[in-house]
């Protein structure tokens, strides 16, 4: 499934929009990208996000829905600068306003790279999550890559796998 989400088109809509033939807001071509690898499943990418201020891509296991996934990998970049640590700082404070039970942990924190876990047991019309996420600093914005997973896709060795593949993703230039 492929949609638009930041302007609510539907597949085919989206799929005309990125082949050039709907008019689109004006696309950077990022110099850097994020090199990262999948585990042995099949993934399959579900939605994509392309603006004038972000790109984003999202994979699910294939077989899972935007209603009904387990487990997600999520790609981005903002062409904004922003520092990483303010950026940790907002999700958490967002996050802890409307969670109760909301936790938080830096896994790794370099100058321009944070990679930190987050968690809670359900909070509004959530259902329970656990997330790793890495942002980096890069070239023409702010990168980030992150696993996402909801009760039926939590396992202990697979999320430690999951936050090994985070913590190995690369930043690197575009040829």
């Amino acid at each position: 499934m492929l949609k638009d989400t930041k302007n609510g088109m539907g597949a085919k809509a989206a799929k005309a929009k990125l082949s050039g033939q709907v008019p689109a807001a004006p696309q950077r071509i990022s110099k850097h990208f994020i090199r990262h690898d999948f585990d042995s499943r099949p993934w399959v990418q579900d939605v994509i996000d392309l603006s004038e201020d972000q790109a984003v891509a999202e994979w699910l296991v294939k077989g899972q829905s935007q209603t009904d996934w387990t487990e997600k990998l999520t790609a981005a970049i903002s062409y904004r600068e922003a520092d990483v640590h303010s950026l940790v700082r907002f999700i958490e404070r967002r996050l802890g306003e409307k969670c109760p039970d909301f936790r938080s942990r830096i896994l790794s924190d370099r100058p321009g790279d944070i990679t930190f876990e987050w968690s809670h047991n359900g909070c509004d019309d959530d259902p329970p999550q656990r997330e790793t996420r890495r942002i980096m600093a890069g070239i023409d914005g702010t990168y980030s890559i992150s696993y996402t997973a909801r009760p039926g896709g939590y396992e202990r060795e697979l999320y430690q796998q999951w936050v090994d593949i985070i913590l190995g993703a690369d930043l690197l230039n575009r040829k």
